[in-house]
């Protein structure tokens, strides 16, 4: 290793402990989001059991489900549902719903889902869902629904 090296390591060492000693925090997180899936159902282990990213208007709940791996105690996952739009005449773009799962921790899976109320059926278009993590934005999953 030559002197600039060292010097390097060494201011960015200082550095580090100085923001320590005054307070200042540093989070970082082992946390990951490896994949998204959209489903028409999910098993009891929270296995999606009918993988699509097209839905009938009459379909009862839409499931995402979010695998992760090495959450840390206190990791969130958050989700966005929202609707992109669809033919002429019809419902206007926007958010539908949001749910927050706190103080996850470990891997595997998480269901996300959205349930179709009573006698309406679901708009036909296009929708996604954001997902965070920890607050952060992670990715967008899309779907559609179709008559």
């Amino acid at each position: 290793m030559n002197r600039r090296h060292l010097a390097l390591i060494v201011l960015l060492g200082a550095t580090i402990s100085m923001g320590a000693s005054k307070g200042c925090s540093c989070h970082w997180s082992t946390a990951k989001i490896t994949d998204a899936v959209m489903s028409a159902g999910v098993d009891k282990t929270v296995h999606p059991t009918n993988k699509t990213n097209v839905f009938k208007p009459n379909q009862g709940k839409i499931y995402c489900i979010v695998y992760l791996k090495h959450c840390p105690k206190g990791t969130n996952v958050s989700v966005k549902w929202k609707f992109l739009g669809g033919p002429a005449g019809g419902p206007k773009a926007g958010d539908i719903d949001s749910t927050k799962k706190g103080n996850v921790h470990g891997s595997g899976r998480l269901a996300f889902s959205l349930t179709k109320a009573p006698g309406k059926s679901w708009p036909v278009g296009k929708y996604a869902v954001e997902i965070s993590l920890n607050g952060k934005k992670d990715r967008t999953v899309s779907f559609e629904v179709k008559p």
